[in-house]
C-alpha cells in the first residue's frame, strides 16, 4: 500500500498546508469511474459557454465565445447563438465545452505520490470531504493531470446538485456538453515569471473576477479581499487576451474534466434512430429498384413478343394474295397450309411416322386410311394380336404424337384398331 497522500487545502479564504491521510479507501474500485483520456476535443470548431451561478436552469442567458480554427469568432451573452452565428451554425462535430463558475467549485491541490489513478481519486474524494461541510455523497470530485511531473494534482469539487442543474439548463436548450471546465482554472499562473511563489492572479473569466494562487482560488469579493489576501498580498492582473488564449487551449486539453465519474458523456450507441431511419430508407430503397428492374425486364419481354409477333404477320400477309389485314395474316397462311396439305395440317408427317411405327411390327396392316384436313389422320390398324398393334402406338406416342385408339375384332378373326393421329398436343 502506497504511503499517505501529502495535500494542501485550497478552498475559498485558505491558504495553509494540511494533511489527508489517503486510508485504505484509495484501494476502492470506484464503479462510476470513466476514463475520460479518449475525449476527443478541438478548438477547430468549440463554443464555450458561461454555466449560470448555482447549477440554476431559470436563467436564459449566458456568456459564450464561438471558436474556429483557433480564433474566437464571435461572443455574446444571450443564447442567440442557437440560431446560427457568423462562424457558422453548430455543426454535429462542434465541441460544446462548459464553464464552471468558481463560486460553485472549490480548488484543492495535492500530491499523490506512489498511488494510481483511482487510488488518487479516492483519496482526492476524501480530501474534499474532510474540507467541505457537506456530506461526501453529495459531492462530484474530479482530480486533474500531474502537469508538472511533481505528483501534485489539481483537485475539483463541486456539489452534485449543481452538475445536475447545469446538465438540465443545457438539455432545456437543446445541447449536450462535451466537456466541463472550472472557471478558476482558466486563470494563467504564469502572468509573471519569476514573482514569489505567495504571488495571486486575478483576472476575469465568463463574468467571474477570480483571484488564483498556487493552492487556492476564490472569487474575488471586494469586501472579503484584504482579509482573505491581506494588506501587503501581492496580486497580479491577467491580460484578457492572456485569458482568452487559456479559455481556447482548455477546448482542446481540458484542465480538470468535470464531465467525468457518474457524469460522463456516456458513448453513443452505434444502434440509434438515425441508424433505424437510415437502414429502412436504404432497404426501401432496395426494394424500389429491385421493383423497377423487374417491371423494366417485363416491359421488354412484353415488347419483344410484339414486335415478333408484327413482324411475323407481316411476313405472313407478304406471302399471300391478295393481302389480307396484319392482325389476320397468320390465321389466313395456316389455312393456305391446310389447304395444300401443308403447314400444321402436313399429311405426310404422320404417315411417315406411322409406317416407320409398323416396320418394327411386320404382322400390323393397314386397313383403311382417311385424311381430315385440320391435320388429323385416320386409320383402321389390324394384326392377328392387340399385343402386335400396341407397340406402333406407343412409338408415334413417344415422337410427340396424340394418339386415341379404339379396338375391335374384324370378320376374319383378327384384332382391329380404330386409331386417329394428331400432330403436336
Amino acid at each position: 500500500m502506497p504511503g499517505p497522500a501529502t495535500a494542501r487545502r485550497a478552498s475559498c479564504g485558505a491558504g495553509g498546508d494540511r494533511k489527508a491521510d489517503a486510508r485504505d479507501d484509495a484501494d476502492h474500485d470506484d464503479a462510476d469511474h470513466d476514463d475520460d483520456g479518449d475525449r476527443s476535443l478541438s478548438s477547430r470548431d468549440a463554443l464555450m459557454i458561461g454555466l449560470p451561478p448555482g447549477g440554476s436552469s431559470a436563467t436564459s442567458s449566458a456568456l459564450w465565445w464561438r471558436i474556429i480554427d483557433g480564433q474566437v469568432t464571435q461572443r455574446g451573452d444571450t443564447l442567440d447563438w442557437l440560431h446560427g452565428s457568423a462562424g457558422g451554425g453548430l455543426a454535429p462535430e462542434t465541441h460544446i465545452v462548459g464553464i464552471a463558475p468558481a463560486a460553485d467549485t472549490i480548488l484543492h491541490r495535492a500530491a499523490f505520490p506512489g498511488l494510481t489513478s483511482r487510488q488518487a481519486e479516492a483519496a482526492a474524494r476524501l480530501l474534499a470531504a474532510e474540507q467541505s461541510i457537506a456530506p461526501a455523497a453529495a459531492l462530484h470530485v474530479a482530480v486533474g493531470a500531474d502537469s508538472d511531473g511533481s505528483d501534485s494534482r489539481d483537485i475539483i469539487a463541486v456539489a452534485e446538485t449543481a452538475m445536475l442543474g447545469w446538465l438540465d439548463w443545457v438539455s432545456r436548450h437543446g445541447i449536450e456538453l462535451d466537456s466541463i471546465v472550472p472557471a478558476a482554472l482558466l486563470v494563467p499562473l504564469d502572468t509573471a515569471p519569476g514573482a514569489a511563489p505567495d504571488t495571486l492572479v486575478r483576472g476575469t473569466v465568463a463574468g467571474e473576477t477570480i483571484i488564483r494562487g498556487p493552492d487556492t482560488a476564490f472569487v474575488a469579493d471586494p469586501v472579503l479581499i484584504d482579509h482573505i489576501v491581506g494588506s501587503d498580498g501581492r496580486v497580479i492582473d491577467a491580460a484578457p487576451d492572456h485569458i482568452e488564449s487559456v479559455m481556447i487551449a482548455a477546448c482542446e486539453s481540458p484542465p480538470t474534466e468535470l464531465h467525468s465519474g457518474r457524469f460522463a458523456r456516456k458513448p453513443a450507441s452505434w444502434f440509434d434512430g438515425a441508424l433505424v431511419r437510415r437502414t429502412a430508407m436504404l432497404a426501401g430503397a432496395i426494394l424500389l429498384v429491385s421493383l423497377l428492374i423487374a417491371v423494366a425486364r417485363i416491359a421488354v419481354t412484353y415488347a419483344d413478343i410484339a414486335r415478333l409477333d408484327s413482324a411475323a404477320a407481316t411476313a405472313a400477309a407478304a406471302a399471300l394474295d391478295p393481302d389480307p389485314p396484319v392482325e389476320g395474316a397468320v390465321a389466313a397462311l395456316d389455312a393456305r397450309l391446310a389447304a395444300l396439305g401443308g403447314g400444321p395440317a402436313r399429311f405426310s408427317a404422320p404417315l411417315a411416322a406411322l409406317v416407320s411405327a409398323m416396320e418394327a411390327q411386320p404382322t400390323v396392316t393397314i386397313d383403311t386410311l382417311s385424311w381430315r384436313g385440320d391435320g388429323l389422320l385416320s386409320v383402321t390398324l389390324g394384326a392377328p394380336r392387340a399385343e402386335d398393334i400396341n407397340p406402333v402406338l406407343l412409338a408415334l406416342q413417344a415422337r410427340g404424337y396424340v394418339i386415341t385408339a379404339q379396338p375391335r375384332s374384324g370378320n376374319d378373326g383378327r384384332a382391329l384398331g380404330d386409331i386417329t393421329i394428331r400432330s403436336g398436343p
